[in-house]
């Protein structure tokens, strides 16, 4: 009876492996290229976040750090929380299948956006794999939520994610509104 408990572990063990192997592998078919123009995002749209955010919002500097990381500086970048960074990335697959993808900082988080057509979701999940496997770089960001209203921090040092806010007054939640939208 040992014997067969040990053989059906040893079973599972391996399985586990290979699909792990099955699954690194197809992530090593795909390439990804940081492109700098923002025009070949156009028409693109959430395909999936890219953490959970019951993680916190650590999990969302430590995506920026390791985009960073990853792809440079992001193709655009604003004050906003809601739309803190764009990155446009070209996401080649082995056979020759390429898909275009956004990795964005949005209303809910960092995300993965794209052209909804065949095989997307494929090149958006391998992406978001790749990202999640880098170390992230230090960094500091400092800009705004203006539906709490707070000033937002986000910074990694020596690979520590923090993410703090500071209320606004009304008048300086005010200004910056008159800074982003003047009349």
């Amino acid at each position: 009876m040992k014997l067969k408990k040990l053989v059906i572990f040893l079973v599972l063990v391996i399985s586990f492996f290979l699909i792990g192997c099955r699954e690194r592998q197809e992530n090593i078919q795909w390439t990804f290229e940081a492109l700098d123009e923002i025009e070949d995002s156009f028409w693109t749209s959430k395909i999936m976040n890219t953490t959970d955010l019951r993680d916190g919002p650590e999990e969302w500097v430590l995506m920026f750090g390791r985009l960073i990381t990853l792809f440079g500086e992001p193709l655009e970048m604003t004050e906003d929380l809601e739309n803190a960074y764009t990155y446009v990335i070209l996401a080649t697959h082995v056979d020759g299948e390429a898909h275009v993808l956004t990795v964005y900082h949005g209303p809910s988080g960092p995300a993965i956006g794209g052209h909804h057509q065949e095989g997307v979701i494929l090149a958006a999940e391998a992406l978001r794999d790749y990202i999640l496997l880098a170390e992230p770089s230090d960094f500091e960001w400092v800009g705004y939520y203006l539906d709490a209203p707070s000033r937002v921090y986000l910074q990694i040092e020596n690979g520590n994610a923090t993410y703090s806010e500071q209320r606004l007054t009304e008048e300086e939640a005010r200004l910056v509104w008159e800074r982003w939208f003047p009349e």
